[in-house]
């Protein structure tokens, strides 16, 4: 009986003993199966940079640049094709990039000009493709002078004289030589040791193509987008990696800036100009379309038989005369008695010069006839004095929509008297980012042989050269395509005066050098004939 009982408790409990590994395998088939997990792919992450840098196209990324130092992009490829930009949107991309605790690198493909070339900063290395051009350091910006000198409305009432523009002509003038000497500055900070290049020549602006740019240490390597992937991952050691651009790796759509979106296209200068505040932009000037928005003006003069003695000025050829202009000059004829006269068609140009003392032409944008040639030729025979400006930078203003005033204009009427206005404007080539004057489209008087022009010690703005014989008012200087040599800016014989600048005698440049005394010394002279 005992040894039943024994032999039923060992039936129990094998069974028990069964059943509860029947319970263990029936949960163990329950629970999912816990697998290793596979390393996660590390991202080169890729922002395209192949619009102009406004903004309009910065500011939405830049919260999206700031968050890549997650811990799966291991690093960041820049791929610019860019003209560059605005300057506040060109310092805020570069600003977000050079914070970044990763990698960068940048491919160039095409076009790394000024503003985008200084992004390309924030890159450890810089590829470019062979045909690819590099460069264009620098600054410039967008500034009606005449702004400057209109009188402040009746019912604005600022606190300070500078409160309206916020500095003065000049001011925002030396605010651009500072901010390409910022760029500059970041430049050769980033490439260190890898320059083999002056700061003089690198502040000139310059375009490099890429074969020059690697030579001077501009960029590292010519190569492409596939030759910097693997560089920054052999560099990285990574084994397992995928490459994104910024737009798929947050699931993002490009910027939509309108007129905007191609470099292939020109960057209209209102369109540039509306999306900053700021008046100086990083961009390459030659991918900008300049706007044409007015006409010559129009004066309206009064139309009184002038008496006694009186200068004429023509307006009967589109000349181009700022009003400025007029009123300075005008203020130094009265100084020797002379009033100002005008001719507003040919007809009056020949009937005034009768009794005329003298005739100034100012950028004409038409040419002259024979008969009016043939009158004033007339007129400077009889003892009349002629005194002919011409300003190329005036010539080319953007605000002129008519047929913009050009030298040869004024070759049948000159050419007579042994003169020539050159094409072109004379600067600086030694010139770097100092003080105003010492920018390079500023040239000095080096030498004076004229005893009607004062002593020298003249500052003119990118003067037009004067070719022939006489005596005049010469400084040394390149010319734009011919290059180095002494030219004259004031030209005289006989009774015929040319100069190559109208700019020098405007409001604030007047106050330059002795500008004053020489616009005085040509008002005493023209004022002086028969």
């Amino acid at each position: 009986m005992a040894e039943d009982r024994t032999a039923l408790a060992a039936l129990i409990l094998a069974a028990i003993s069964v059943a509860a590994v029947l319970v263990i395998v029936a949960t163990q088939q329950q629970r999912p199966v816990q697998l290793a997990a596979p390393p996660q792919k590390e991202r080169i992450v890729v922002i395209p940079i192949t619009a102009p840098l406004t903004s309009c196209w910065v500011n939405p990324l830049l919260p999206y640049i700031l968050r890549l130092n997650s811990s799966d992009v291991a690093g960041i490829i820049l791929y610019i094709d860019s003209p560059g930009g605005t300057l506040d949107a060109t310092e805020a991309l570069y600003g977000a990039l050079k914070g970044l605790g990763k990698p960068v690198y940048a491919v160039v493909s095409g076009l790394d000009a000024s503003g985008a070339f200084y992004v390309s900063m924030a890159a450890e290395k810089i590829y470019a493709s062979p045909g690819s051009l590099v460069g264009n350091i620098g600054a410039w910006a967008v500034i009606n002078p005449a702004v400057f000198w209109t009188p402040i409305p009746l019912e604005i009432f600022p606190s300070g004289y500078e409160k309206l523009f916020g500095m003065s002509l000049f001011g925002y003038y030396d605010s651009v030589d500072q901010a390409a000497a910022s760029f500059l500055s970041v430049v050769l900070k980033s490439r260190g040791d890898r320059l083999n290049a002056s700061a003089d020549l690198l502040a000139t602006g310059r375009l490099f193509t890429a074969q020059e740019a690697l030579r001077i240490g501009l960029i590292d390597k010519i190569g492409g987008l596939a030759d910097a992937v693997a560089d920054m991952a052999r560099s990285l050691g990574l084994t397992s990696y995928s490459v994104v651009s910024i737009y798929s790796y947050y699931g993002i759509s490009p910027p939509n800036c309108s007129g905007l979106a191609m470099t292939q296209a020109k960057v209209p200068l209102g369109l540039l100009a509306n999306s900053t505040l700021n008046p100086v932009f990083y961009i390459y000037p030659g991918a900008v379309q300049l706007d044409v928005n007015q006409s010559v003006p129009k004066f309206n003069v009064s139309q009184v038989k002038p008496a006694g003695r009186y200068v004429l000025f023509d307006l009967s050829h589109g000349n181009l005369i700022p009003e400025q202009f007029v009123q300075a000059f005008a203020s130094k004829l009265v100084l020797y008695n002379c009033t100002v006269a005008f001719a507003t068609t040919s007809n009056d140009l020949r009937s005034l010069l009768k009794n005329a003392t003298g005739l100034v032409i100012v950028n004409p944008s038409s040419p002259y006839s024979s008969a009016s040639v043939d009158a004033v030729e007339s007129f400077t025979a009889s003892g009349g004095r002629l005194l002919v400006f011409y300003d190329p930078r005036l010539a080319n203003s953007i605000y002129i929509t008519s047929s913009p005033p050009l030298p040869a204009y004024l070759d049948e009427l000159l050419t007579p008297f042994g003169m020539v206005v050159m094409d072109g404007y004379l600067y600086n080539a030694s010139a770097g980012l100092t003080a105003l004057t010492g920018n390079w489209q500023f040239v000095s008087t080096r030498y004076v042989n004229s005893t009607e022009l004062g002593d020298g010690d003249y500052v003119f703005f990118t003067p037009a050269a004067i070719s022939g014989s006489g005596v005049g008012v010469y400084v040394d200087a390149h010319l734009l395509g011919f290059g180095a040599g002494r030219y004259a800016v004031v030209l005289q014989r006989g009774n015929v005066t040319v100069v190559g600048t109208v700019t020098s005698f405007l409001p604030d440049f007047v106050r330059l050098g002795n500008n004053q005394a020489l616009l005085g010394d040509l008002a005493r002279w023209v004022c002086g004939g028969r």
